[in-house]
C-alpha cells in the first residue's frame, strides 16, 4: 500500500531570512515635464545593505512601474555599487516593473522601505496603499523606514488620532539642500506638497504643552528635564522651566534634524526611521539592519 505524502516540515521561523519591501515613485516628471524619478542610491545602497545581511528583498511601486531619475545616474558614474547595479540587466529590470504597492501583503515584510527621489513628491504624501502599508506596519512594531525626499511619506498619516511623527525625531531632505540644488520652489507650494523640511516641521514638533502656559521671564536652564519633549520631573505638567524649554524647542522647529548640508544624518524614533539624503541612504539600512538582527 502506498504511504500517504508527507506534508514538509515547516521551516523555523527564527530561521526564515528577513523581508523587507523597498518602495519606489511611480511618477517620472516633475510638473513642467522635464525627466524625474526615483534616486539610484537611495534605492541600490539600501537594497545591497539588505542582501548582504541575507535578507530578502522584494520591489514594489505606487501604480507598478518606475523611471530612474537620468540626473541621479549621472551622478553616480563613479560609485560602484550603483553602476554594477545598474549595468546588470536582471537587476535593472527588478526596478522598472514591480508590483503595485496596494497588491503587497504587509504581514509578509519584517520592515518597509521609501526610496527617495524628487518624483515621490507628488505621489507619495496622497498614496493611500502607503499610508495602509506604514499603518498595518507600524502597529505590528515594525521598522517603517523612508530617505532623503521619502520620508514626505509619512506627511498625511494618524495612528490612533495622532500623527505618526508627533513628538518624534526626524530628518529629510532639507531646504538649504533644496535650495542647493535649485528645486525648493518646485516641491513647494503651490507645485509641490511642501518641502520636506516644512512639512516635517510641521508635523513632528507637536508637543504636549500650549505655548500659552509658558511664563515668558523664566530663564532657560543648564540642565532639562525633558525626555522626547515630555516633562520627566516631579512636578510634570506644572514646571515651567520644563514649558519654557518644550516651547523654545518647538519654535526652533521642534524635533526635525539637519546634519548638515549633503551629509549623512539618520534619525530612528521607535519603529520609525528616517534618513536625511543620498548619503544617509546606506547608514540608514545600517538601522534597519540592527533592528531586524
Amino acid at each position: 500500500r502506498a504511504c500517504p505524502s508527507a506534508e514538509p516540515f515547516p521551516i523555523p521561523v527564527a530561521n526564515m531570512p528577513k523581508k523587507v519591501l523597498l518602495v519606489l515613485t511611480s511618477v517620472d516628471k516633475y510638473p513642467d515635464g522635464s525627466p524625474t524619478g526615483w534616486y539610484l542610491p537611495e534605492a541600490v545602497h539600501p537594497y545591497q545593505k539588505f542582501v548582504d545581511a541575507g535578507f530578502e528583498v522584494e520591489w514594489a511601486s505606487i501604480t507598478g512601474t518606475a523611471s530612474c531619475d537620468p540626473s541621479s545616474i549621472d551622478a553616480s558614474k563613479e560609485d560602484k555599487i550603483c553602476m554594477d547595479f545598474w549595468n546588470d540587466a536582471k537587476m535593472k529590470a527588478l526596478t522598472e516593473k514591480q508590483m503595485r504597492l496596494a497588491d503587497a501583503d504587509p504581514a509578509a515584510y519584517d520592515a518597509v522601505f521609501f526610496a527617495g527621489g524628487f518624483g515621490v513628491m507628488w505621489d507619495f504624501p496622497e498614496s493611500k496603499a502607503a499610508q495602509d502599508i506604514i499603518k498595518t506596519m507600524y502597529k505590528a512594531g515594525k521598522p517603517v523606514a523612508a530617505v532623503c525626499h521619502g520620508p514626505i511619506v509619512f506627511a498625511n498619516i494618524e495612528i490612533d488620532g495622532e500623527h505618526i511623527l508627533k513628538g518624534k525625531e526626524c530628518t529629510g531632505f532639507t531646504n538649504a539642500e533644496e535650495n542647493a540644488v535649485g528645486k525648493y520652489s518646485i516641491v513647494s507650494k503651490p507645485s509641490g506638497p511642501g518641502s520636506n523640511e516644512d512639512v516635517l516641521k510641521e508635523v513632528c514638533s507637536a508637543h504636549s504643552f500650549p505655548r500659552t502656559l509658558v511664563p515668558a521671564a523664566v530663564p532657560v536652564a543648564s540642565t532639562s528635564r525633558l525626555r522626547d519633549g515630555i516633562c520627566t520631573c516631579a512636578l510634570f505638567r506644572n514646571c515651567c522651566r520644563c514649558l519654557f524649554l518644550c516651547s523654545v524647542q518647538a519654535q526652533k522647529g521642534g524635533l526635525f534634524q539637519d546634519g548638515g548640508d549633503f551629509q549623512p544624518k539618520v534619525c530612528v524614533a521607535g519603529n520609525v526611521f528616517t534618513g536625511q539624503n543620498p548619503s544617509s541612504a546606506a547608514p540608514l539600512a545600517d538601522e534597519i539592519v540592527k533592528a531586524l538582527a
